[in-house]
């Protein structure tokens, strides 16, 4: 084996999935997406939540969701801050 050629490899490979998680551990949990896009429509049923555009200080939140007695799956689209004390929020001026 060339262990020249596998370990520089092997360093880029162990970067990019470092990076990859410290983006994904670095974002708002979807349960409190969820919760806070359900006491706003409490009537409403989540169907799916996703993270769209971000980065480490800010998620644009794609929410489906149904409406009682309809069958259309609608979209809403929210963006989280993260907030000088590390807290996600829809808008850091209010806890």
């Amino acid at each position: 084996m060339n262990w020249k050629l596998i370990l520089p490899v092997f360093i880029f490979i162990f970067v990019v999935a470092l990076g990859i998680f410290y983006v994904w551990y670095n974002r708002p949990n979807d349960e409190v997406v969820k919760k806070d896009f359900l006491a706003k429509n409490p009537t409403f049923e989540v169907k799916s939540l996703y993270v769209g555009e971000g980065n480490s200080d800010f998620a644009e939140y794609h929410i489906n969701y149904k409406k009682p007695n309809d069958e259309k799956v609608y979209e809403f689209i929210t963006t989280y801050q993260k907030c000088d004390d590390n807290e996600w929020r829809i808008d850091c001026h209010t806890k």
